[in-house]
């Protein structure tokens, strides 16, 4: 998403439980600075906005496009809005860092991504679990050369919260 030396401006869209993920690691970037959020829930955009020290806070996308005051959109809104707010911000001539799922299915994915490429855009997703430490471990393993030529990786993650409730029910409750 970075791009140029300015800093980039970002907006955030959706301020539930994984923006704070991606707000944290944004906010330790200094190349970025989250300059607007929006959510529907107005104490939960209060709270992100106060702890991120967000001076801009929208109810909708529209007032937020309207603003046009960012660079590049963290789209953390639910599954089935993924697809409507990232085409939204792209015909906005905005990039997008989108969460996982891009759409909710190949034909919208693919028109999210032509949609990008005829505009110079980048319209990426957060399909992987950088954060997690022992994908850091592995990470710094690979790149100190401490492995050797790595030639085939296979890998699996197993997320125990879709198939139980030992954490949550993730059906029902706004946490997940």
């Amino acid at each position: 998403m970075i791009m140029a030396k300015k800093q980039q401006r970002l907006l955030v869209i959706g301020t539930g439980n994984m923006a704070n993920a991606h707000a944290r690691a944004f906010v330790a970037d200094k190349r970025c600075k989250i300059v607007a959020a929006i959510d529907v829930s107005k104490e939960r955009l209060a709270a992100f906005a106060k702890a991120y020290g967000v001076k801009n806070t929208f109810a909708t996308l529209e007032e937020a496009i309207a603003w046009g005051g960012f660079d590049a959109a963290i789209n953390v809104t639910p599954d089935a809005a993924h697809y409507p707010t990232t085409m939204e911000l792209l015909k906005a001539d905005k990039h997008v860092f989108c969460e996982k799922p891009l759409a909710l299915n190949a034909r919208d994915a693919g028109t999210m991504v032509k949609e990008a490429e005829k505009r110079s855009l980048i319209n990426m997703v957060n399909f992987t679990y950088r954060n997690a430490s022992a994908l850091q471990e592995a990470r710094r393993l690979v790149t100190s050369g401490a492995l050797g030529t790595i030639r085939n990786v296979i890998g699996s993650y197993r997320q125990s919260w879709l198939v139980q409730d030992a954490w949550g029910d993730w059906k029902s409750e706004d946490t997940w």
